[in-house]
């Protein structure tokens, strides 16, 4: 079976669409608040089910804030977790490890300048941080997606707009 990830629907909502191995839809399922949500991944989780992240405007503290959205195995919603501040805050990533806790990546608005730093957020099985870790270069960093490395850390890509200190050499 194939699930597809669609980003956000007119409705504001993230759209899950299972299809079948030829492409015909099994079901589709939106989920979200009175605000706008965007999916970024999603991936198979160990329990049958998909963990789904993005950023909301419905949910959480800030104007947008980073959304870890778990489904069960028929797309209907078990928990949700939003990591944030009063800033911006979005999702780029995930990962599912063998005992089911997630590694998210993503980026942070920082208070005072405005730029963005890359975000690493580590949590257990039910979405709470056990972990998290701030990236900057000076300017924006964008973390995008990661992949777990043979020896069990993470590589991440992303963005990095370093302001232009004068001409390139």
């Amino acid at each position: 079976n194939v699930v597809l990830l669609i980003g956000s629907s007119t409705s504001g909502d993230i759209g899950i669409i299972k299809t079948d191995t030829s492409g015909n839809e099994i079901w589709t399922r939106y989920h979200g608040g009175t605000e706008t949500e965007w999916g970024r991944s999603i991936v198979g989780t160990i329990d049958g089910g998909y963990a789904i992240i993005g950023h909301t405007e419905s949910f959480g503290s800030g104007s947008r804030d980073i959304y870890l959205l778990k489904l069960d195995s028929d797309g209907y919603e078990e928990w949700h977790q939003t990591y944030g501040d009063i800033g911006v805050d979005y999702g780029g990533d995930l990962l599912e490890l063998p005992n089911g806790n997630f590694v998210i990546c993503g980026y942070t608005q920082q208070q005072g300048t405005g730029d963005y730093l890359g975000w690493l957020i580590k949590t257990d099985n039910s979405g709470s941080i056990l972990w998290d870790r701030t990236f900057e270069t000076g300017g924006h960093n964008v973390f995008r997606s990661l992949v777990q490395t043979s020896d069990g850390g993470y590589a991440i890509i992303g963005e990095s707009h370093i302001p232009s200190t004068g001409p390139a050499r």
